[in-house]
């Protein structure tokens, strides 16, 4: 076990870097999230750039990041295996961040408001943003924009 050990951690080291989008707690809770959507079937393209400190609340920050993740995860695993997919970018840009979630659907869901939609949009209203999300024939767009000027900020 101690010869294998070392192989097995460099190896899941390489699947899942340590590193993901810049913000420490958001890095944690991304890494296992990917994964086990990635067990799951579902094909993930990352691509989030976020410099440590975002002027959001990490709590309001990986709450924002699960809720859409989960819910981009739940409408495509009702799609066959080879049919999973999700994207998700994010990044900073005077001040703003905006985060974009686009997964594969079913081409008739209607996003049903429910408790992750109503904490993206408390996060949005709290940081005088905007939330917009719609179904383009079985491709779901979710796309949340928030304010986090604050003095002492800033961009990577």
């Amino acid at each position: 076990m101690r010869r294998y050990l070392p192989g097995i951690l460099a190896a899941s080291r390489a699947l899942y870097p340590a590193r993901v989008t810049g913000n420490p707690a958001l890095d944690v809770l991304l890494r296992e999230k990917v994964g086990r959507a990635r067990q799951q079937g579902i094909a993930v393209s990352l691509s989030v750039s976020l410099p440590v400190s975002t002027g959001i609340d990490d709590t309001e920050l990986c709450t924002l990041f699960a809720n859409a993740f989960d819910n981009a995860v739940f409408a495509a695993l009702k799609l066959p295996p080879e049919e999973r997919r999700m994207d998700i970018s994010a990044g900073m840009k005077r001040g703003f961040l905006l985060l974009e979630v686009t997964n594969s659907c079913l081409p008739d869901t209607v996003a049903k408001p429910g408790t992750g939609l109503a904490n993206i949009a408390d996060i949005a209203r709290k940081y005088q943003g905007a939330l917009n999300y719609q179904n383009d024939s079985g491709t779901f767009r979710l796309t949340v924009l928030l304010c986090a000027a604050h003095p002492g900020f800033e961009e990577p």
